[in-house]
């Protein structure tokens, strides 16, 4: 779930809470590395902007395994979210799946109050005089 990895530690710990009696077993611990970031440009063409630090981790809750990159060297944030994409494959997904969609609508809405101010600020070269 790409929303996990734009979330903030916080609101991931939130949900993670909720998962504290789980057995987890640890598959990959936490290990951070770089990986060529690939973008696109103007016209579509992808090209490589350069290296990017990421972590990565894999654990199993109940049979099922999870996990996570995210970038950054955070490694409590992506055992974290290792641990809730485990779940969310389980049949006990129903018990975060709700602080899940809390958390991604505030993130949404924040997402979208960053383009209103940024296109506020855009300027229309055939409008000025």
């Amino acid at each position: 779930m790409n929303a996990l990895n734009m979330m903030d530690k916080k609101a991931i710990r939130k949900i993670a809470r909720k998962l504290m009696d789980k057995d987890i077993k640890v598959i990959a611990p936490p290990e951070s590395g770089f990986i060529m970031m690939t973008v696109k440009d103007s016209f579509g063409t992808g090209f490589h902007l350069g290296e990017v630090l990421v972590t990565r981790a894999e654990v199993e809750v109940d049979g099922e395994r999870g996990y996570a990159m995210a970038m950054g060297g955070d490694h409590a944030k992506v055992m974290m979210i290792a641990v809730i994409n485990a779940v969310l494959k389980t049949g006990d997904r129903a018990r975060i799946i709700g602080k899940i969609k809390t958390e991604e609508r505030k993130l949404v809405k924040k997402i979208d109050e960053e383009r209103a101010l940024i296109a506020s600020t855009r300027v229309s070269f055939e409008v000025m005089p």
